[in-house]
């Protein structure tokens, strides 16, 4: 045998061992990121699909005696037996400890024969709603639907559109410095029943990864409640592991990668330095991209989504890096209508109290950038013709669907009329509600103490980012609207050398609840104001909030 032939089978043998030990062992060879500086999305994964604007039939056989096993819904001492349909729907928490799970088997118009998976109820406050939402995983690592293993088969109960995560994954596609996710409209059918029109959207793991050409043992994280704040859940064992698995992931699950010390330290040290400009600076430099983090926070703002706070979006922390990235997730919720919203929600400042946000607001030049960010991508990103457009072509594939059972037993097509009408409107409205806001104070909390005659209220120091000088004005109330006061005091100066400011007062309060409110406006500008970030229901109407509204209880 020559030299050259048998140098030529050494490259195929190394070629054909790379592929197969994938592309974690490429990278770990090399020891060099998936991603250095701006994140790029792999735009041809998203056209991979043809005809993907087409919903497709997915079918869902459960059969029975189903052979995985859980308590009944009803009877959770009771022994284990066969788990059902019933199971499923009866899993309303996402907190215990009852996950039933049916082994099930999967066909689609467009799969070839049929696969075994697993299928339970997915969704965090969702799972409340009359209509489900599902997880379909397959058995097989090998036998994947279009380089998916996992379908996150989602119904939005809480969305009278039905298609706004589809309309803006959709428009991220090609946004420079942010991903998006694959979706797809699904026609869904269990044991032969229409189940109506949901939206498969993709799921983040290694798969997600591979797909966009990076290493898949790059570390992802899904935010459950995660305020960049240190915390004893947060805790690492010497080997790296969480020492509390299940509250650490709580917090902020873990989905691909296994050493979260990168996450633990950032948060360490960004609380150590967020309330000071130039050392934020440099923390931020090292360990987030600045077109990512603009991008992903202009978004945002821009489809008024605002349940972002501490949930509903992912890092991404590539292997062998320092930096994070956002990756959005989760927009059936965006579109607040103005009537809806906080003052504070309208524009930065729902983002206030947490440390990485507050950090990066603080500082002019950043704000700067995040209005020229949010201008630039509205304007060639969301205009309103290509949104409309869009909106026309999916309302089109959705409207057969609300007009007919079960759906139309749960949404009324008028609603959902009336909410399709509106999406392209409010993005409008959204940039008009930012520009109103900049400039005005920043939110902050209250508290409330009576003891012995005494009332002690507190409240942090609103920032105003301009310097602008600010004073209180306080009211003390029986009802939440501010009605029956029994406490009124205007003009209470600010404390620049306080974390917060104090008002003691002694009163006599009669046993009850009783409510607060504190209004921080500029003192030579009364118009530029902001209320606290505490709010309560009415009492009577469970549908009516009072933002800025604090509640305490007299003994």
């Amino acid at each position: 045998m020559s030299v050259n032939v048998k140098n030529s089978i050494l490259l195929l043998i190394t070629a054909l061992t790379l592929s197969s030990c994938g592309l974690d062992s490429f990278n770990n060879a090399n020891k060099k990121p998936s991603v250095v500086g701006n994140i790029k999305d792999n735009l041809e994964w998203y056209q991979a699909i043809p005809d993907r604007d087409t919903p497709v039939n997915i079918s869902i056989s459960i059969p029975v005696p189903n052979e995985y096993k859980c308590r009944p819904w009803n009877n959770l001492s009771a022994p284990k037996r066969p788990c059902t349909l019933d199971d499923i729907e009866h899993d309303i928490s996402p907190y215990d400890d009852y996950k039933p799970e049916l082994h099930v088997n999967f066909s689609a118009d467009d799969f070839p024969g049929v696969a075994g998976a697993s299928m339970r109820r997915r969704g965090k406050s969702s799972r409340e709603a009359q209509q489900s939402s599902y997880r379909v995983k397959l058995d097989s690592k090998s036998e994947l639907y279009h380089d998916e293993r996992v379908l996150q088969i989602n119904k939005s109960p809480y969305d009278d559109t039905r298609i706004k995560n589809r309309l803006w994954f959709e428009t991220f596609i090609g946004i420079p410095n942010l991903t998006s996710l694959r979706t797809r409209f699904v026609h869904l059918l269990i044991d032969g029943r229409s189940y109506g029109i949901f939206h498969h959207i993709e799921h983040v793991d290694e798969l997600f990864l591979r797909n966009r050409g990076w290493n898949t043992a790059d570390n992802t994280y899904k935010a459950q409640d995660f305020s960049f704040e240190p915390s004893p859940d947060l805790a690492l064992r010497d080997d790296g592991k969480p020492r509390h698995p299940e509250k650490f992931n709580a917090i902020i699950e873990q989905e691909t990668g296994k050493n979260p010390k990168k996450l633990v330290a950032m948060v360490e040290e960004l609380n150590k330095v967020y309330r000071n400009p130039k050392k934020f600076k440099s923390f931020f430099k090292k360990y987030f991209n600045r077109e990512n983090y603009l991008t992903w926070v202009a978004v945002n703002i821009i489809v008024s989504n605002k349940d972002i706070v501490t949930q509903n979006f992912y890092l991404y922390n590539p292997k062998y890096s320092d930096v994070f990235y956002f990756l959005p997730w989760d927009y059936d919720g965006a579109g607040y209508q103005a009537d809806s919203l906080a003052k504070y929600q309208k524009g930065y400042g729902f983002l206030w109290a947490v440390p990485l946000h507050r950090g990066f607001l603080s500082i002019k030049e950043n704000r700067d950038a995040l209005t020229q960010k949010i201008q630039e991508l509205r304007l060639n990103y969301f205009q309103d013709g290509v949104l409309q457009a869009r909106v026309n072509k999916y309302a089109s594939i959705v409207a057969p669907y609300i007009k007919s059972a079960p759906d139309n037993r749960y949404l009324d097509y008028q609603t959902w009329k009336k909410s399709i009408n509106a999406i392209v409107p409010q993005i409008g409205k959204n940039m008009q509600n930012y520009y109103n806001e900049l400039g005005s104070p920043m939110p902050f909390w209250q508290t409330a103490t009576y003891s012995k005659g005494r009332l002690h209220l507190n409240w942090e120091r609103s920032v105003d980012l301009e310097g602008d000088p600010i004073v209180y004005d306080l009211k003390v109330a029986k009802n939440p609207n501010m009605s029956d006061l029994v406490l009124a005091v205007d003009n209470i100066d600010d404390k620049p050398s306080a974390d917060s400011i104090d008002y003691k007062k002694e009163i006599v309060l009669a046993p009850g609840r009783y409510y607060m409110k504190v209004i921080a406006k500029e003192r030579n500008n009364p118009n530029s104001y902001q209320i606290a970030f505490d709010m309560v229901t009415d009492p009577y109407n469970p549908d009516k909030t009072y933002y800025g509204v604090l509640a305490f209880d007299v003994q």
